[in-house]
């Protein structure tokens, strides 16, 4: 039983597909149960779920994301398990409880300002639990990969490791959307605009924006805070005025210089399974690839997995094999 708060723990074996003669990730893969020892445990990466789509509804959004978390982890606890050089770099916490609230949340309109008042009090009570348990695995000196869940929750990772590093967080996020819409009830589309306005964020890269599916508020909004964002749209991309290696390196470098969270939103990603999925965007490889050079970066303090929903996958396990080769490009040295 984990003795985190807001935490329900789950055992890697109960997600492992067994094949005699091989072993499996989920069979090696440690557990954490108790935040005293946290500091001492081995692995570098904790890895937590956050099975929710409140977010995303309260949004106006498709529901979905719940399902991510479980999916990914039964794929990534069935993978051949990695070298033992680094087979131990990760360990599982386990699931953030948000069962309650997403009960609570269910036949709720977004369009519907009563309904709206509920909507952002239970967000507002899961960016709670998510900042508590941010801080504490950051100020152990680990690093948190989370799989969302909603985009809502990147406010609660902005927060807790802001607190946990004492001072406003830069962020890059890898995403079709600014998620930057007014400051109006939580939901998953002003995350961002919460954690700027409350001083959990200051530097904001933004790679793979769409303008299309930006409205003229969104980015007069970000004109306003212009000095605290670069961006990189998707646009600028397909027309070749940058090359996807320098748009890369551009934001590392508006950010990577004081410690920063990776936020990569799977609806960036073309034709893959998500809460705004869309036909056009990134490839799954140009993604891993920049988790792989962002990851190793000195200042990076959380990577976030978020809205996937495996129910709109163009194939069966799209999704949770795709989260799990994220997953395990941010652990592989």
């Amino acid at each position: 039983m984990s003795q985190f708060e807001g935490i329900e723990s789950i055992n890697p074996k109960d997600f492992t597909h067994l094949r005699q003669g091989e072993t499996k990730w989920g069979e090696v893969m440690a557990i954490v149960r108790d935040p005293k020892t946290l500091a001492t445990e081995p692995a570098r990466y904790i890895l937590l779920g956050i099975p929710e789509d409140i977010g995303v509804r309260a949004n106006g959004g498709r529901q979905g994301a719940t399902e991510a978390w479980t999916q990914t982890l039964s794929t990534l606890c069935s993978l051949p398990a990695p070298p033992n050089e680094w087979s131990h770099d990760l360990a599982l916490l386990g699931t953030v409880s948000c069962n309650d609230l997403q009960q609570a949340s269910l036949g709720l309109n977004p369009g519907d300002p009563a309904d709206q008042k509920i909507f952002h009090q239970l967000i507002t009570e899961l960016d709670d639990r998510v900042t508590i348990i941010i801080q504490t695995i950051v100020e152990s000196g680990k690093i948190p990969i989370v799989i969302g869940g909603g985009h809502n929750n990147s406010f609660g990772l902005l927060k807790g490791a802001s607190l946990a590093t004492r001072q406003a967080l830069n962020c890059l996020n890898i995403d079709t959307h600014a998620d930057f819409r007014a400051l109006e009830h939580r939901h998953s589309g002003n995350g961002f605009s919460y954690a700027v306005d409350q001083g959990h964020l200051n530097l904001y890269a933004l790679l793979g924006l769409q303008n299309a599916m930006t409205s003229r508020e969104i980015l007069a909004r970000i004109r306003a805070h212009h000095q605290q964002f670069y961006l990189v749209t998707y646009e600028s991309l397909i027309d070749q005025e940058i090359t996807f290696d320098k748009a890369l390196q551009n934001t590392i470098d508006f950010v990577g210089a004081s410690p920063f969270g990776l936020e990569i939103d799977l609806d960036v990603i073309a034709q893959m399974g998500s809460s705004a999925q869309s036909p056009s965007g990134l490839t799954l490889d140009q993604v891993r690839a920049a988790l792989r050079r962002i990851k190793q970066q000195e200042h990076c303090q959380y990577v976030h997995l978020c809205e996937g929903a495996p129910e709109y996958g163009t194939s069966h396990q799209q999704v949770a094999k795709a989260l799990a080769l994220l997953i395990y490009d941010a652990v592989r040295p």
